[in-house]
């Protein structure tokens, strides 16, 4: 039972932080059309966007493993 909460809890968390990245991403993208010209700028919202996508990735592997435990 006490496993069972802790897998719970790290799922709220999980699913918390890929709230967080999906709102960072879409803020990125939005900045990434408002500076069209800054070259330097979009560079910069390019290496983030990618930091962004596999911190993404990272934690839906994350969600993934513990709904999976969650139902073992």
């Amino acid at each position: 039972a006490a496993q069972e909460r802790a897998i719970k809890k790290d799922i709220v968390r999980l699913e918390r932080q890929m709230e967080k990245a999906a709102e960072k991403l879409l803020d990125l993208l939005q900045e990434q059309e408002s500076v069209p010209f800054n070259h330097a700028r979009l560079l910069e919202i390019t290496a983030e966007l990618e930091e962004v996508r596999v911190n993404q990735t990272q934690l839906e592997g994350e969600w993934l493993a513990a709904t999976i435990a969650l139902e073992n």
